[in-house]
């Protein structure tokens, strides 16, 4: 009869390891298909009217549905928010917008339209990025360029002296010349009114953070300027869950640092369990023993 306890004890040890093992493979499991969940694809959409054209994209195959008309929306709305600038010449008025995608993931959607904009009667034409639009894809809303990052003084000075980039295809000397003395005669304070606009354009890449800033048509109506993420270290809300993406190094270090600790834990813990059980299977065979023994007698 106690020889049955104790194979029903052993069946039971089994039963539960069996139950652990089968509970850790469905979380896995779960957070892979979280995961892939979040992939989609991406479409472009055109809207025309008379000589107006606008380029913009749509997202497709992301397995939320409803995730996916809000997000479209929104990409809709900012896209054609450009004719809002030409309300009053709408009807003179010659438009071709393209749109690049500057940065995808499964959190994060920074789209750039440029192109150009004729209203008739007009000294010349305008070229350039006329719009930007930055999806968070987690919170289905737009991200605004004031909740990421500080602006003040010394975060329009690193723009000042940043890298550039003009819509004009080939930049000769005279041109290259004519955009650096414009930069390095451009007021802080006209520049911080940019960027805090509003209407501010902004887009992420891999390793910095672009904003477009007006110029004289002279020197191609627009400039894009970029700052790597590291130099903006110092202005970076890092509160706002978006960055998460930009800076995996800071947080990889936080992560292994945390996922060391919890591995020194979890094997303290397993330790203790397995010396607990290994006295418990000791006390049930002396036990055995004994009794075996007293039965023997």
């Amino acid at each position: 009869m106690k020889k049955l306890s104790l194979i029903f004890l052993i069946l039971i040890c089994m039963i539960f390891i069996g139950c652990t093992k089968t509970t850790n493979s469905v979380i896995t499991s779960t957070a892979a298909e979280k995961s892939k969940s979040m992939d989609y694809d991406i479409n472009k959409t055109t809207y025309t009217n008379k000589q107006i054209t606008i380029n913009y994209p749509q997202i497709t195959n992301l397995s939320d549905s409803s995730k996916q008309k809000k997000i479209n929306e929104l990409i809709k709305t900012q896209g054609l928010s450009i004719l809002n600038d030409y309300s009053e010449s709408i009807n003179n008025l010659n438009l071709k917008i393209n749109y690049e995608i500057k940065w995808k993931s499964s959190n994060i959607l920074s789209i750039e339209y440029s192109g150009t904009a004729y209203v008739k009667g007009t000294a010349h034409p305008s070229n350039g990025v006329f719009n930007t639009t930055n999806i968070n894809i987690n919170t289905e809303s737009v991200i605004k360029l004031q909740d990421i990052v500080t602006i003040n003084k010394d975060f329009a000075e690193k723009y000042k002296n940043a890298k550039y980039k003009s819509p004009i295809d080939e930049l000769n000397s005279e041109s290259n010349g004519e955009i650096k003395k414009y930069l390095a005669n451009f007021a802080i304070n006209d520049l911080l009114q940019q960027f805090k606009d509003k209407k501010s354009r902004f887009y992420f890449t891999k390793d910095s953070l672009g904003i477009n800033i007006d110029v004289p048509h002279a020197i191609g109506d627009t400039l894009e300027l970029e700052v790597t993420y590291k130099n903006l270290s110092s202005f970076i809300k890092t509160d706002n869950k978006i960055w998460k993406e930009f800076i995996k190094d800071d947080l990889k270090n936080n992560s292994n640092s945390s996922n060391s600790s919890t591995s020194s834990n979890t094997d303290a813990k397993q330790t203790q369990l397995q010396k607990k059980q290994n006295t418990t299977n000791n006390e049930i065979t002396n036990k055995l023993a004994i009794s075996s023994n007293s039965t023997l007698g």
